[in-house]
């Protein structure tokens, strides 16, 4: 199989970086509860219990809410596959 990438090259953006570091914030903060969750219950949280929690944080109110689903939206695959794999 030929994986094929394309890379963008952008011009330095202070707006773009901040959005990009807002949006690393959200996922680390995603990423934090689910592990918290699966050593103190023993289960991963659920993709919609996740947005319901994060929905009143500061990271997540300040991007669209667009770019902060699609932010958190990984998280729980990601922890579908460590369990996968342990």
């Amino acid at each position: 199989m030929v994986k094929r990438t394309e890379t963008i090259y952008l011009n330095y953006d202070k707006n773009l970086s901040w959005l990009c570091h807002i949006s690393k914030n959200l996922y680390n903060q995603a990423n934090f509860i689910v592990k918290q969750s699966l050593n103190d219950e023993g289960g991963w949280v659920r993709y919609e219990k996740l947005n319901k929690q994060l929905k009143g944080t500061e990271n997540y109110s300040v991007l669209p809410t667009q770019t902060a689903q699609v932010s958190t939206e990984p998280v729980g695959n990601d922890v579908k596959v460590i369990n996968y794999t342990h």
